[in-house]
């Protein structure tokens, strides 16, 4: 019976840790995409795709929350599943139901807001905003390879920050 207590546990280690990789998926998937719509966007003179950059960045956002969410829950879980004893393991072997501890982890949107993730998309979605508003003319006179640059630079640097952290969530 033990064995398959461990079983358990390593079923629901690996789930938190399927969740976590498509974690960096979604910030790598954001950095990539912003980085081709900035290069597109450069190469054709026209700042209109600049406005595509959001769909992916906030979009990617969202979902790297959700993902970040729901391996919090799974950590959760293996941590009752690790504390139960044998007969409380017995009542309901290999569950892996996480909505017993939904209210002990923050929600999608305070998720969203930690430092974590908001630390990568937060700078790409304000360098958009504010290159897409502020620059649009300076597209039209060629000065837009200068602006590409210093925005890919903020990206680079960003997502060095977020590859240096680790990973670690808070």
């Amino acid at each position: 019976m033990e064995e398959s207590r461990i079983e358990h546990l390593k079923l629901i280690q690996a789930a938190a840790t399927r969740l976590g990789n498509i974690c960096l998926l979604c910030k790598v998937g954001t950095v990539v995409l912003a980085t081709w719509i900035l290069t597109v966007a450069a190469r054709l003179a026209a700042p209109d795709y600049l406005l595509m950059a959001f769909v992916p960045a906030v979009a990617f956002w969202g979902l790297d929350g959700h993902y970040l969410r729901q391996q919090r829950l799974f950590r959760k879980l293996y941590d009752a599943v690790a504390r139960q004893t044998p007969s409380e393991w017995e009542d309901a072997p290999f569950s892996m139901d996480t909505s017993a501890y939904s209210s002990e982890v923050a929600s999608w949107w305070h998720t969203c807001r930690s430092r974590t993730i908001a630390a990568l998309y937060a700078p790409i979605v304000v360098l958009l905003l504010v290159k897409a508003l502020l620059h649009w003319d300076a597209w039209r006179f060629g000065y837009y390879g200068l602006w590409i640059r210093l925005t890919l630079g903020v990206v680079a640097i960003t997502a060095g920050i977020v590859v240096v952290r680790g990973g670690r969530r808070e």
